[in-house]
Order: structure tokens, then sequence, then C-alpha cells
């Protein structure tokens, strides 16, 4: 009977689609704020770029308008890359449906909620779950209040970012799920960006969230919460600023029928300096020198960031991450590939260059 109902079922015609199923960056010189961050996972290349202000592009900012005070708003333009991991999930399925879907919202230090939809093919009926394939930070939106004499697109020092995938509902031939997005910028107490500090709570980015959506009969799916912390001291001299040790990756368990066929990070919330959170003048933001995270099916999850920054680092660093692992079994193939590059940092006419990585 089982065999009968499953040759009956309707093939699905649909193209490969890929997951993230692990993301990083480091600078190879210093830590930098954040002007551009994304990455998308494809079967065959994923799409990054990553950009940390001028001091990573070499940009010079052009001159201030007359009462803007040079000394309070420093750059320093100098060249940097970045250093990239990436493990990408491939998904193929004629049985269950893989749908790619996109949302774009402007976040700042409040809530931002919408919906992530897709239009299901014929034959994907049943449950459904979502996974994460990319997103992207942008910083170059004009500030809430008008203009000022910072440029946001040079970038912020988080000390908030929040990035959330809630569960399926499935509605006829739409499947849908929440997104819960918020974004704050932190102060550097820094003479040098006295500019940044005076502005940064009016800071908005673009955010875009990119999932797949998988549903059809015995899709499955299970939601780990997982927490980081860490925090490092700093010695006091810039240039043995102390050892900054990431935390090992957590064992967590799915508890699903079977090994899931693809995971990932569903939610997560990174507070930097958390224990100035909130605070006002005495929230601090992060220069970042590298920030990770990874769900894998093997069951080891992981997030971490340091500031590490010998020769330029002027404090020390703490964070904690909230975040979700998702894992999901379905009737379907699946497959990773790995890889670890060096991206130059490139603008074109100040837009950001989005570099094509090809799977190995």
């Amino acid at each position: 009977m089982i065999w009968s109902l499953l040759a009956c079922s309707p093939s699905i015609d649909q193209p490969a689609v890929a997951t993230l199923e692990s993301f990083g960056f480091g600078w190879e010189y210093f830590n930098h704020r954040l002007s551009h961050l994304e990455v998308l996972a494809g079967p065959d290349a994923a799409q990054v770029s990553i950009i940390g202000g001028t001091s990573t592009t070499q940009q010079e900012p052009g001159e201030l308008s007359g009462e803007c005070v040079q000394a309070t708003c420093n750059e320093f333009p100098f060249k940097d890359q970045s250093l990239v991991d990436l493990g990408v999930r491939a998904l193929e399925s004629d049985r269950v449906g893989l749908v790619p879907a996109s949302i774009f919202l402007e976040v700042g230090r409040d809530d931002v909620r919408g919906t992530l939809r897709a239009k299901l093919p014929k034959g994907a009926k049943g449950d459904g779950a979502v996974l994460l394939s990319g997103f992207s930070i942008d910083t170059s939106l004009a500030l809430a209040q008008g203009a000022s004499c910072y440029d946001p697109a040079f970038g912020w020092h988080p000390s908030l970012v929040r990035v959330s995938l809630g569960a399926v509902t499935v509605d006829g031939e739409e499947a849908s799920a929440p997104v819960d997005l918020a974004f704050a910028a932190g102060n550097t107490h820094d003479p040098d960006r006295a500019c940044i500090d005076e502005v940064n709570e009016e800071a908005l980015v673009a955010v875009r969230v990119d999932a797949v959506f998988v549903v059809g009969k015995g899709v499955e799916s299970a939601d780990v919460p997982f927490e980081v912390a860490a925090a490092y001291e700093f010695t006091g001299n810039p240039t043995v600023p102390g050892d900054q040790v990431e935390p090992d990756p957590q064992s967590l368990d799915y508890g699903l029928s079977a090994e899931p066929t693809a995971t990932g990070v569903a939610s997560m919330e990174w507070l930097f300096y958390p224990e100035v959170y909130g605070t006002g003048d005495d929230e601090q933001g992060a220069y970042l020198r590298t920030f990770r995270f990874q769900a894998s099916p093997d069951g080891t999850a992981a997030a971490t960031a340091t500031n590490y920054s010998p020769g330029t680092q002027l404090e020390g660093f703490s964070y904690e991450v909230q975040a979700v692992a998702r894992g999901v079994v379905f009737d379907g193939e699946a497959s990773t590939w790995e890889t670890s590059v060096v991206l130059e940092t490139l603008l074109d006419d100040g837009v950001p260059v989005v570099h094509e990585v090809a799977a190995p």
C-alpha cells in the first residue's frame, strides 16, 4: 500500500538548491567596523562580500563640511582582505519541494518583523521547514535624522545583531515563515571616532534574508537552542593585547528519527559587550576581527567572534550569543562542500563587489 501511494505521488521538477551550514570570516591584518556583509549559498558556488570601512578599502573619505571637526571624524584608509570559510549544503529532491525565498527590510535597534513567503511547486504537500541560505547587512542607508558629519556607508560598530527564522506555515500553495531582525550600533569611546558616537543611535541598515523552504510528506524538523559567551581581557598594551581563544563547538542532539538531511543556524542574537548593552553612553560597539557560526549534521554548533588586533586594539572584548540550530529530515539527496578563500575588499563606484566563490 505504501509503495502504491509513493508511486502515485507526482514527481517535482526543480533545480538543486543550497543552504548555509557554516560561515565565517576574519580580517588578515586588523579589526574593523562592519560596512557590508553578504553571503548567499548555491549548489556550485556562493556569493560573498565583506567590507569593513575605509580601513579595508583604502577609500579616501573626501572633505568634511564646514561645521565638522576633522580630529573627531578621522578615517584611516588602508587595505585589508578577508579570510572566508564556507560550508554549503547542496540539496536535491524530486519528492519534496525545495523553494528559495528572500526578504528585504530596513532594520534598526528595535525589532523589525516580516514574513518570508514562497509559492510551492505542484506536488509539494505536507509539513514544512525553512533553513537559512544567506543574508546581507549593508550600512549605507541614510541616518534617520538626516545627514551628519559621518557617512554611514563607512560602517558601524555593532552592539546587537539579530537574524531569526521562525516556524513554517503551509497554506495551500504557499509556505511562509516569520523573520525577526534587529541591529544596533554602539560607541567607540575613541576621540578619533567621536562623530560616529554622536549619531550611532540613529543607525539603520538594509538587511536581506535568504532561505530555502522544505515542504513535503514526511518532512521532520527540530530546533535546539544553544548559547555561547566569551570575555577577553585587554593587557593595556596594544602591541600585545592578550590572546583570544575561541570556544570549542558544542554537541547537540536534534532528537530526530534519522541524522538530519540538512542543518543550519535558524536564529542568532549577538550582543557585543553585553554587560553594558542598553546603557546609553556606556554602551560599547565592536571592532570585529573574526565572526563565525555553524550548525552541522554531525551535531556540532558554534558561534564565535573576536576583536584581536595587535597594534590597533584598544580594549578587551566580550559577547554573548543566543542561537537556535535547526535540523531537517526529508526525502532527498544532500552533500556538503567546504572551502576557505582569501577575498579582496573591493568597491566599484562605491558599491561593494560581490565575489563568486566556487565549490572545490
